[in-house]
């Protein structure tokens, strides 16, 4: 579960249909437990850009 959240979260952050794909990451997060939602976090963060993204989920 862990890395398919992982994955899933990436992806989302990456693609370039923003508004529709945040949606999606915020309903899953209100899912994920907190050590699910550091470890996307750290995976996440370590890639270039995207970054106001990653603090309007993780604060």
């Amino acid at each position: 579960i862990k890395r398919n959240y992982t994955q899933v979260g990436i992806a989302v952050l990456m693609s370039k249909h923003g508004s529709i794909q945040q949606e999606l990451v915020l309903m899953m997060m209100k899912r994920m437990t907190k050590s699910l939602k550091l470890t996307l976090g750290n995976q996440i963060s370590s890639l270039n850009g995207e970054t106001s993204f990653i603090q309007h989920i993780f604060l």
